[in-house]
């Protein structure tokens, strides 16, 4: 028997026993030993376990050696990691919190300090454990458009996509919106009214809108803007050019009337 129990959550519930805790399943079937100091169900088979800093860190990390070498982390009270029902760790404890997302994954929260203050930095981690996202960045947005999810991050206060962990649109913008499948990323300039907005499908390519002319530039730019005599200026690994319009592909009616309306927005 056991000394306490909370409610049934996603079909399991948190037992206590000799001052640890376990996992039953609506049956009472103990399917996690008592040997947390908490645990409790998060999402759909999986539970959000805690333990002292001293005991999540690995022994490589402990004692003078590993503190000299992770010095810029901040070891919190507690850290908290994921096990799944058969008590397999996927997520050792080393975050600061962690919560379940939509599409099987885990937003994960790190806190790095400097000389001056300390930092919440956010990563992403799928439910076989494998890190999608490094917890590097300030805030981590998933957007779902058809059967892709994409990830919206901020560094150094500037926004960027990811696709699959690996960059879609640089961190360059103040500022992104997704509407109808269109990511419209503005960036400001010395006037708050005024500001650059470029605008990418999902696969990277920039739309450029003008008048009649309606073209895709590579994934390969960064950026790009019309200009005169059928010339367009892009950018790439920091530097400027000019490409023909005439050797790009046109925009689909999907991607156009996306397009005119984020612009009418």
């Amino acid at each position: 028997c056991f000394d306490w129990a909370y409610d049934f959550s996603f079909g399991y519930a948190p037992v206590y026993k000799d001052g640890r805790w376990g996992i039953v399943d609506i049956n009472w079937q103990q399917i996690i030993p008592c040997v947390y100091e908490s645990i409790k169900p998060i999402c759909e088979g999986f539970f959000k376990y805690k333990e002292t800093a001293s005991d999540a860190l690995p022994d490589e990390n402990k004692g003078d050696e590993g503190a000299q070498a992770h010095h810029h982390i901040k070891i919190p009270q507690y850290k908290y990691g994921i096990v799944n029902t058969d008590n397999v760790k996927i997520i050792i404890a080393d975050y600061k919190d962690i919560w379940p997302i939509e599409g099987g994954f885990f937003k994960i929260e790190r806190v790095v300090e400097n000389t001056v203050r300390e930092y919440d930095r956010f990563g992403i981690i799928n439910s076989k454990g494998d890190i999608v996202i490094a917890p590097n960045y300030a805030e981590i947005l998933s957007v779902k458009i058809e059967e892709n999810v994409f990830w919206i991050v901020t560094q150094n206060s500037k926004k960027g996509v990811l696709r699959a962990g690996k960059p879609l649109i640089l961190n360059i913008f103040d500022d992104i919106i997704v509407e109808d499948g269109i990511f419209a990323c503005k960036a400001n300039t010395y006037s708050k009214d005024k500001g650059i907005l470029v605008k990418y499908n999902v696969n990277g390519e920039i739309l450029i809108d003008c008048m009649d002319c309606h073209y895709l530039v590579p994934a390969e730019y960064d950026v790009a803007y019309h200009s005169d005599y059928g010339l367009i200026r892009v950018v790439k690994e920091g530097k400027w050019g000019l490409i023909n319009i005439m050797n790009e592909r046109g925009a689909s009616q999907k991607e156009l009337e996306a397009v005119a309306k984020v612009r009418d927005d």
